[in-house]
Order: C-alpha cells, then structure tokens, then sequence
C-alpha cells in the first residue's frame, strides 16, 4: 500500500514542557491507524500538529506529498472529528449539516444526498430541526460526525470519537468507520477504548510522555510486549509496553 500520511520528527513544547518529542509515524492508504496513549500521553498534541492547528517546534508532516503549510490543499482532503466540538446556537443539526458541506464546497444535489445518507447514518431524524442547546452529549458528539464526513475525503483524522456515545451509538459509529475503511479510505484514530481499537484498527502507535514507544499490528505488539499467551488482548501488550518504558526510564 502506498503511504497517505506521513509524520517524521515532529516535536512540539510548550515553555519547557516537550508534549510531542520526534514523533515519527506513518497511515497508508485504506488503512485505520490507532493512536493509543494514557491520558496527557500526547495524542491531541499530534492531531492538532498534523491538521496545522499547533506551530511545531520541528518536524515535517506531508499528506499525501504535500506538505502541511499549504493548509488549502491539506483541508480538501482530511476530515477531522475534535474531542472539543464546536457548535453554532441558532443553527439547528440540518442546518449545521449543509454549512458543513457547503463549507467544503460540495454541490447542491450532491450535498443533499449526502446529508440525507449521513442522518440515515447516524439514526439523526427525529433531530434535525432541534439546535445544540436541546440535545445531549451523545447527540452533540453525532452532530460532530455527521459535519465531519457529510464531505468527501481522503483520511479521517478522530480525536476520541467515541467520547459521550452510548453503546448502540458506539456500534453505529464502529460500523461507518469500518464502511469508510471498505470503502479504501484511511482512518487516523486517538482512542482510549482498546477493546474497541482491536476490532476496527489495522495498526497501532503507542505514545507515552510524548514519545513513540512503539508501532505495529496488535501480533507483533503482543510479540514485542513478550507475552507468552497467545490468548494476550492489545490492552495486556499496551500496558506492558509502557510498563517496561517506565521501567527503564527509572534506570
């Protein structure tokens, strides 16, 4: 598979503090990447760095072969869902549905028909005329995905999607991750839930401390993690991995 995008070096501080220090990773094209860490593990940092939302300190990131200072080029082809959505009071779900898809230029039949498909999607229809203020955090966090991919892309870029849903919105929002990925697009994820990264991500990178301890398939995490069960669940071999990292960090 050909390489979508790519992160080399990228360090980021804040004073003193280094939140993201030569982080290096790649996305292939129609491939989900899990982005695992503790929390203040440094995965907000990263996103926000790759979308150009954070000035990095070093480091290059290229979407696609260009580079990320052309934020005109960058915006047509990634879709972001924030941990800190962002809402409108006085537009109702329809309507900050069309802004979104008018926002990214999409044509008027084509915009329709795509909203039409993402309420469907996201179970949104007895919503779409209440504003912000009448929903509930699970039906916020739909109003987000549904802005978020109402618009065609190339990679989804996800900071804790999954953030305030219940379990049947939780399976929903799994089933449309896993339709885009059979659909060849590519998937950058920040999740905390492992159990649920298991079953949707192909690869993982697991950051500690803004550093990049380690990146693979949940087998060679498992193998690098030197668990003998086979039996081991990408939790056991994340845990230990950063169990060692601390280990050696106090020697």
């Amino acid at each position: 598979m050909s390489i979508l995008l790519q992160v080399n070096k990228l360090t980021k501080k804040y004073g003193s503090t280094v939140a993201a220090k030569d982080v290096t990773f790649n996305v292939d094209a129609g491939e989900v990447v899990g982005l695992i860490g503790l929390n203040g593990a440094g995965k907000t940092t990263c996103i926000k760095s790759i979308l150009g939302l954070l000035k990095v300190d070093a480091g290059e990131i290229v979407l696609d072969g260009v580079s990320s200072r052309n934020r005109k080029e960058l915006a047509t082809k990634v879709a972001y869902i924030s941990d800190e959505p962002v809402y409108f009071e006085d537009l109702t779900v329809s309507e900050h549905i069309t802004f979104s898809g008018m926002l990214h230029s999409v044509e008027k039949e084509e915009l329709l028909m795509r909203k039409e498909r993402t309420i469907k999607m996201l179970r949104l229809e007895e919503h779409v005329d209440k504003l912000p203020d009448g929903l509930s955090k699970g039906l916020k966090q739909k109003l987000v995905i549904a802005c978020s991919v109402v618009r065609d892309f190339d990679i989804l870029i996800a900071d804790e999607p999954f953030s305030g849903l219940d379990p049947d919105s939780i399976k929903q929002f799994k089933n449309i991750l896993l339709d885009f990925k059979n659909r060849g697009k590519s998937i950058l994820l920040s999740t905390h839930l492992l159990d649920l990264a298991e079953t949707i991500c192909d690869r993982y990178v697991v950051i500690n401390k803004g550093k990049i301890l380690y990146t693979g398939t949940k087998k060679e995490m498992i193998t690098n993690a030197h668990l003998i069960n086979n039996n081991s669940s990408l939790e056991d071999a994340f845990l230990e991995i950063i169990k060692r990292s601390e280990s050696d960090e106090r020697y």
